[in-house]
């Protein structure tokens, strides 16, 4: 997130930055879609502990997804300031 903020600062424009943090939660929500199709087929199978594995690479996006998420808000309110 300090890079993102300090690229702002040093010479990117607002709407560039703005659209690489917009990308990288779109990328983050099409990864979350993924993993939880994955796991759906796991929990089909029955397979607990490729069930579990499922669960935690789940749990592990959607964790970069609210990551994603707060930087293009702290980015959004740092442009509007």
């Amino acid at each position: 997130m300090q890079r993102s903020l300090q690229s702002i600062e040093e010479n990117c424009t607002n709407e560039t930055v703005l659209a690489e943090a917009a990308e990288k939660v779109r990328e983050s929500q099409e990864e979350v879609r993924e993993r939880e199709l994955v796991l759906e087929e796991a929990l089909r199978e029955g397979d607990e502990d490729n069930i579990q594995k499922r669960r935690e690479k789940l749990e592990e996006e959607v964790r970069e997804l609210e990551e994603h998420t707060q930087e293009l808000n702290l980015l959004q309110q740092r442009i509007n300031e």
